[in-house]
């Protein structure tokens, strides 16, 4: 029997991180497009401690949960879960990079 962890908190997990991900990419370089998207961007960047860490803890507890759970996986379980999973730790670095950036051009990191 599963426990409660890997049959609800996991997916919701990579739902929420492939979210956050997509909400943060479509504001960041779709922006242009519509007043709500440069407003979501807005609050991204005046909340970007806050989402970055939200999104560190949920990318570590899939590569955990993976790894822990890594002999278990079977075929392309195994296989789907350790590709997304390192996505998204390459979409969490990307979006600290372009925050860091964006904090950095507007003068509040010097």
């Amino acid at each position: 029997m599963e426990s409660f962890a890997s049959r609800f908190l996991i997916p919701f997990t990579y739902i929420a991180c492939t979210a956050f991900s997509v909400l943060y990419f479509m504001s960041k370089f779709q922006g242009a497009l519509s007043v709500y998207l440069i407003q979501l961007h807005g609050q991204f960047l005046l909340h970007w401690g806050l989402f970055l860490f939200l999104n560190f803890l949920g990318v570590i507890s899939l590569a955990v949960h993976n790894l822990v759970n890594f002999d278990k996986m079977k075929g392309f379980k195994k296989f789907a879960a350790v590709t997304f999973t390192i996505a998204l730790f390459i979409a969490f670095l990307t979006k600290v990079l372009y925050a860091v950036t964006d904090l950095y051009i507007v003068g509040q990191i010097q």
